[in-house]
């Protein structure tokens, strides 16, 4: 009786073990994964602040073109007149 308690012991322990070691790499890749997703996150989100910010430079230059030539234009016209 006492053989067959130490066996089942061990296979129990031996079968805790297997389920904590498995629980253990699936942590590890649910971690890796979310990393992953964080960093992909914020590259993107890097990626659309640059283009935001590259958009906002062009509208500006687009505005202060916009603005010269009504300057210009303006002169012309009241010199016409």
């Amino acid at each position: 009786m006492k053989v067959q308690l130490s066996s089942m012991t061990r296979f129990f322990e031996n079968l805790v073990k297997q389920v904590v070691d498995h629980q253990e790499n699936l942590n590890k890749k649910y971690l890796e994964v979310i990393e992953k997703m964080e960093k992909e996150r914020r590259e993107r989100e890097e990626a659309w602040r640059c283009q935001a910010k590259e958009n906002h430079k062009r509208e500006e230059k687009r505005r202060k073109c916009g603005e010269e030539k009504r300057g210009k234009g303006e002169g012309i016209s009241a010199r016409k007149r």
